[in-house]
C-alpha cells in the first residue's frame, strides 16, 4: 500500500510507539517488513507463534495485545489497534483500546462496522495519522 513507510515513520516521529499483532507466523512476519524495510519502526510484535510459545490466544481474543501492552507498559487507553478485520476490531473493542478499521484489507466497511470500530480510514494509509491525532485530542 503507499504510503506506508511514511505513515509509520511520520507517526514514530510524533512520539507514537507502533507495534505489530498479526495471525501470521514469525517467520513470514518478518520477511516482509525486512522486505519493505520497515522492520525497524516497530517495538513488538506478536505472531501466530506466540500461541504456541507464550501460550496466548488468537485473535479476537486479546491475549496477544495484553501482552503487547504489558511489554510497552501502555493502559487500554494509550492504545490504538488499526487492523482490517473485524478480529482485529473485536481484538482491540476486548482489551480496552480505540480501534481503527482500515477499508482496503481483508474485510470490507460493512464488517468494520458491524465489528463496533471507533473510527474508519477508507481513504489512504497517510489518513491514519489524521485520525490518530482526532483520538488523542491532538491536530
Amino acid at each position: 500500500y503507499e504510503n506506508v513507510k511514511e505513515t509509520l515513520l511520520h507517526l514514530k516521529e510524533q512520539g507514537h510507539t507502533c507495534a505489530i499483532v498479526t495471525s501470521r507466523e514469525e517467520i513470514s512476519l518478518l520477511h516482509l517488513i525486512r522486505h519493505h524495510g520497515i522492520d525497524h519502526l516497530f517495538t513488538a510484535q506478536r505472531n501466530r507463534d506466540d500461541i504456541v510459545k507464550r501460550g496466548e490466544r488468537e485473535k479476537p481474543h486479546p491475549d496477544m495485545l495484553h501482552s503487547v501492552m504489558r511489554e510497552l507498559k501502555f493502559a487500554p487507553h494509550d492504545t490504538v489497534v488499526i487492523g482490517d478485520t473485524r478480529m482485529d476490531i473485536q481484538m482491540g473493542k476486548a482489551a480496552g483500546a480505540k480501534t481503527i478499521g482500515v477499508t482496503w484489507g481483508a474485510h470490507p466497511l460493512e464488517h468494520l462496522e458491524a465489528a463496533g470500530a471507533h473510527h474508519i480510514v477508507e481513504k489512504t494509509f497517510s489518513d491514519i495519522v489524521h485520525t490518530i491525532q482526532k483520538i488523542f485530542g491532538h491536530t
